[in-house]
């Protein structure tokens, strides 16, 4: 995507700045990282339209968003890391987990997921990482199998673990790293899908305001349509495009 102009690029920092005075102090920081709580309630409040917009920076104009480049994200997330790095990194979850999206997805996707996140202010995460693999996404063990009716792939039935996922417990969606009879792929669950459900918030030494939880998927049915570009065995070619 295109970078922002440098007017609109500087007024999203400043308000986000005067956002910031207003309505994160350091004694709610201090006392919500003693606590171990992710401040929900701020990052639903600065995604929203009329306050910030902050989620709108990875989504392209066409979409609902602002077509955010990669230095303009880099100075938001620097901003914010300097606010606090768990609402940073609470924030860039978002960021990441629509990046599936945006390298690997159909314009017909786009068109229905983009503007969902963009309309709807959702809470985005990113599921590749698992307890025994890491970030090693070639030792995927979570599966996704077909769902096939009449001869026809409708579907797909996801099941294996997620670990250590910024905003794993708070999404309201998820792309989920999973190895189709095809391949890695990449797919779309929404939270309230059945069999999926995830942990408890882990109560870590540091930037204790980020959510982090694992992911459980048991038999979670995703729709044909939820296959990120509608194609088998391009989930490392885009997690690859999305790392870089």
């Amino acid at each position: 995507m295109a970078s922002m102009d440098t007017i609109s690029r500087n007024l999203m920092l400043d308000s986000l700045k005067e956002y910031a005075k207003r309505r994160i102090p350091y004694d709610l920081l201090r006392e919500l990282d003693e606590k171990n709580e992710f401040p929900a309630e701020i990052l639903k409040e600065m995604y929203q339209h009329d306050v910030l917009g902050l989620h709108l920076l990875m989504v392209p104009v066409e979409y609902g968003g602002v077509s955010g480049g990669t230095f303009d994200i880099y100075r938001v997330c620097e901003l914010l890391a300097r606010i606090d790095l768990g609402i940073a990194t609470g924030v860039f979850a978002t960021f990441l987990g629509t990046d599936p999206l945006n390298v690997g997805g159909t314009e017909e996707q786009k068109e229905k997921w983009l503007k969902r996140i963009a309309s709807e202010n959702l809470l985005v995460a990113y599921g590749a990482t698992e307890a025994d693999a890491g970030s090693d996404l070639v030792n995927l063990r979570t599966r996704a199998e077909h769902v096939v009716k009449n001869g026809k792939v409708v579907g797909y039935n996801i099941t294996g673990n997620k670990q250590w996922i910024s905003n794993g417990g708070v999404a309201d969606l998820y792309t989920i790293l999973a190895l189709a009879p095809g391949g890695p792929c990449w797919f779309l669950v929404e939270r309230n899908m059945e069999g999926f459900s995830p942990n408890k918030h882990e109560d870590k030494h540091g930037i204790r305001l980020s959510n982090t939880a694992g992911l459980s998927l048991d038999n979670v049915y995703v729709p044909a349509e939820n296959l990120i570009g509608m194609e088998e065995g391009k989930g490392l070619l885009q997690a690859q495009a999305v790392f870089g």
